[in-house]
């Protein structure tokens, strides 16, 4: 039973992290589904299908879409925080507005996502 309540609560924070600010700037905080459209897409079906899998107990599965969502995640990060090379569209934010931090949603993001990967390995007799 803790195993698919930590798993469902887990993707839930990956859910709520997708409509929280990845970013703030002086425009305004920018959301992900702003800044990556076709992933914010991907990482929503990961998070549903997250909760499915771990309140019906479906075993090791749900470490599954946890695994595809960290390896988007990681890959938006880079190529929209710390790879400037591909002119993304916080880099024309930066131009514009002379800085950009990011923000608590890829904190929740990641801590969802990684905590949906553990969740089916935590040990629970009562399952």
């Amino acid at each position: 039973m803790v195993r698919r309540l930590v798993g469902a609560l887990s993707a839930l924070i990956l859910l709520i992290g997708l409509f929280a600010p990845v970013a703030n700037t002086t425009l305004g905080p920018v959301r992900y589904s702003l800044l990556a459209e076709v992933n914010f897409k991907y990482l929503f079906f990961y998070a549903v299908l997250g909760i499915i899998l771990s309140l019906f107990n479906s075993g090791l599965w749900p470490a599954v879409p946890a695994g595809l969502a960290l390896i988007r995640l990681s890959s938006d990060y880079y190529d929209n925080f710390l790879s400037h090379a591909n002119g993304g569209i916080l880099q024309a934010v930066y131009d514009k507005t002379l800085g950009w931090e990011p923000s608590y949603g890829w904190l929740l993001m990641f801590a969802g996502a990684i905590a949906l990967g553990i969740s089916p390995f935590l040990p629970s007799s009562s399952d």
